[in-house]
């Protein structure tokens, strides 16, 4: 097998198109939306939910690279929320330390006046509050990203899946986002709840088959929506055809 170089970092791989190395994957598809670079996505396992992210920078990416501009979108605004998270929670451990350094300040240099009192046990919960409140802020950033996240794969599920004419499966969709079964399925299962148009098939090998409703092209009888033009036209017509047989009978005698 022929080495190639790899045009990002020069080391030599076995595959033109990708490198081990450094995480390069040819491909504007595959173009990370934080750090502009060619690269793989690696997983990472955040409060139990499966997150993609950057090999090179650690950013959030779509699986895949699909989605096209509202996963990355998506992936710009979790990666906010991710590093909203990370600075509450290092300034929590800050301020905590602050907090017991002031403590043991205070507890060598405690004074016998009540003022003086006053004034070191203030100074000592002023870093204690800000601790707690920085703390506090960690689990509703965290909780923003991770639901952007489901967002921005719910997006690339949902180019995956109108791109499939026959009706996607839980089982391809697995495959080409490289998530589990149950993970597509629930994707899935979501996407045609907020597709009003979507239909669910069972095929002859008893695969269920998601089909959304980029490939209806008309829409059913049902599903149409009266013309109030089309309803005057007709009430006009109406009329006109009464007024024709009172006439005729008017005739007629």
């Amino acid at each position: 097998m022929t080495a190639a170089t790899c045009p990002a970092c020069g080391a030599e791989t076995t595959q033109p198109d990708s490198c081990d190395r450094c995480g390069y994957v040819r491909g504007e598809r595959f173009r990370c939306p934080h750090c502009r670079a060619e690269a793989r996505t690696e997983t990472r396992v955040v409060d139990g939910t499966k997150v993609f992210v950057c090999a090179v920078c650690g950013g959030p990416r779509a699986p895949a690279g699909l989605g096209g501009e509202a996963a990355k979108a998506h992936a710009r605004e979790a990666r906010t929320h991710f590093r909203a998270a990370t600075r509450a929670k290092v300034a929590s451990f800050a301020f905590g330390a602050a907090a017991l350094l002031v403590a043991a300040v205070a507890t060598i240099a405690w004074p016998a006046a009540f003022a003086g009192k006053l004034v070191w046990l203030g100074v000592t919960l002023a870093p204690t509050l800000l601790a707690l409140r920085s703390r506090l802020r960690v689990a509703p950033a965290r909780a923003r990203a991770l639901a952007t996240v489901k967002a921005m794969h719910l997006a690339a599920a949902k180019e995956a899946a109108e791109a499939a004419e026959a009706g996607a499966t839980a089982k391809e969709l697995s495959k080409r986002l490289g998530v589990t079964e149950p993970e597509a399925e629930a994707l899935l299962v979501e996407l045609s709840a907020a597709d009003v148009g979507a239909r669910i098939d069972v095929d002859d090998d008893a695969e269920v088959r998601f089909r959304l409703s980029t490939y209806d092209a008309e829409p059913s009888d049902a599903a149409r929506v009266a013309d109030p033009r089309d309803e005057q036209a007709a009430l006009e017509a109406e009329d006109a055809d009464d007024t024709d047989d009172a006439a005729r009978r008017e005739a007629a005698r």
